[in-house]
C-alpha cells in the first residue's frame, strides 16, 4: 500500500471532500477505515448510508425528489442522486411538482430539469458551491432549449451537469472578473 493512503492526513481531506459533497461520504468513508473495508467498504456503506437516508430524512423534514420518476418533474443528472443533493422541504417538493405538470399541461412533453436542491440533513450546512442551499427550501432549474426550428429539446442543457454556462441576458456573468464561473458550453 502507498504510504500517502495511511497517513491521518490524507483520511482526513478525504473526509472533509466527502462530507463537503455528499454530507453522507464523509462518514461512510471514517467507518470504512474503522471496519479495515478498504474502498468496496466504503461504497457498500455509502450506498447503504444513501438509501437509508430516503426513510429517515422526511422525519427531519426533507423528502428527495426521485431520480427514477416518470413525472414532469426530473432530476437532471444522476450526479445529483448519488451525491445525495436532491432533498428539498415536501412544500418546495409540491411546488415543483406542480410548476412542471403545469408547463407540461401547457406545452405536452416538456419536461422540467431539476439540478440540485439541498443534502438530506442538517438545516446550515452548505451544499456547496451554494451558499444558499442550506435548509431545503431552495432548488436549481435549468433553462428548456429549442432547436434551431423553434422545437423543444427534452433533456437538454448546456453542459453535462446543467450548471456552469452561460446565455445571453439582460446581465453578462462572464464580465465579472476574478469569478468562479466557469462557461463550459
Amino acid at each position: 500500500m502507498h504510504k500517502s493512503f495511511s497517513r491521518p492526513a490524507f483520511h482526513v481531506l478525504i473526509i472533509v471532500l466527502l462530507t463537503a459533497l455528499t454530507q453522507l461520504g464523509g462518514l461512510a468513508w471514517l467507518l470504512s477505515r474503522f471496519l479495515r473495508r478498504k474502498i468496496f467498504g466504503f461504497f457498500a456503506l455509502y450506498i447503504a448510508f444513501s438509501v437509508a437516508s430516503l426513510w429517515v430524512a422526511p422525519l427531519g423534514g426533507r423528502v428527495a425528489i426521485s431520480c427514477a420518476s416518470d413525472s414532469p418533474l426530473q432530476v437532471q443528472s444522476w450526479f445529483y442522486c448519488i451525491t445525495n443533493r436532491t432533498y428539498v422541504q415536501p412544500e418546495l417538493a409540491d411546488v415543483l411538482e406542480d410548476a412542471a405538470a403545469a408547463v407540461e399541461a401547457a406545452y405536452p412533453g416538456t419536461e422540467t430539469l431539476m439540478l440540485d436542491g439541498s443534502l438530506p440533513f442538517v438545516d446550515g450546512f452548505p451544499l456547496l458551491p451554494h451558499l444558499s442551499h442550506d435548509d431545503g427550501r431552495k432548488a436549481d432549474l435549468a433553462f428548456y432549449y429549442r432547436d434551431g426550428k423553434g422545437g423543444y429539446l427534452p433533456g437538454r442543457t448546456k453542459s453535462p451537469i446543467g450548471f456552469f454556462a452561460f446565455e445571453d441576458g439582460p446581465t453578462d456573468c462572464r464580465a465579472q472578473w476574478p469569478t468562479l464561473r466557469w462557461d463550459m458550453g
